[in-house]
């Protein structure tokens, strides 16, 4: 189907075909070879007209897809930037939650440690405060009044070691269980991080595919138009 320039719409390939015979047999009849001229002429104007205008056309779907793909990454670029920076918020929580857990935990293990030896000391010392009596009434003296008092500074010893090497296995626990969620937190981050960046990819290579299509799609029609065009003047 052909445009021609004042008719206000498209022509049919027939009725443009019968009207261009008319012409030429009425030019033909008026002005001898010179008729034929004055068709050719013509035809090259209205052919140049469908040119110009299938180029623009196909200019316009061009600028139109390339406007579209561009709003498309941009909402892309924009959704993915804030699903990374979630990620990134929830990745940060969840490493200061585990360090407060194990402020917290830290901080009870201290704690009772601190009584523990507290008790341990006070236990030392109504012991030493009470021995002497003890002793007396027993009728120890000597030496071995020496090696009980001894073993009360021995037996407190060996309490506080205790109590310490508790305190560092506690804590030892609490910063293992610090470390195993620090691991996990990151290894769920880099998967997630992961899966982020393979979807946005992937959408991405389906708005360069449409694009691509878009743009190929509006060369087949100008190419049709014009083909169109040639095998109606041919006619």
């Amino acid at each position: 189907m052909a445009f021609v320039e004042g008719t206000g719409g498209p022509v049919n390939g027939t009725a443009w075909k019968n009207q261009n015979k008319g012409q030429s047999q009425s030019s033909a009849s008026k002005g001898g070879s010179g008729g034929v001229s004055y068709d050719l002429s013509w035809l090259q104007s209205l052919y140049a007209q469908q040119q110009a205008a299938a180029a623009a056309a196909e200019q316009a779907k061009r600028a139109a897809a390339q406007q579209a793909y561009e709003r498309s990454m941009a909402a892309l670029n924009a959704a993915y930037n804030g699903q990374i920076q979630a990620l990134k918020n929830n990745y940060n929580s969840t490493l200061g939650q585990l360090e407060n857990d194990y402020e917290n935990g830290a901080a009870g293990v201290n704690f009772n440690v601190d009584n523990a030896l507290q008790q341990a000391y006070i236990n030392q010392m109504m012991t030493l405060k009470s021995l002497p009596q003890q002793l007396s009434a027993q009728g120890i003296g000597g030496g071995a009044a020496e090696t009980t008092l001894a073993g009360v500074y021995n037996n407190y010893g060996n309490s506080r070691n205790e109590i310490d090497v508790a305190r560092g296995q506690s804590l030892g626990d609490l910063l293992a269980q610090l470390n195993a969620g620090r691991t996990q937190a990151q290894q769920a981050y880099n998967s997630q991080l992961s899966d982020a960046q393979a979807a946005r990819l992937a959408y991405e290579m389906q708005l360069e595919q449409n694009l691509a299509n878009a743009i190929a799609d509006a060369a087949a029609v100008n190419y049709d138009c014009l083909l169109y065009t040639s095998d109606a003047a041919d006619e």
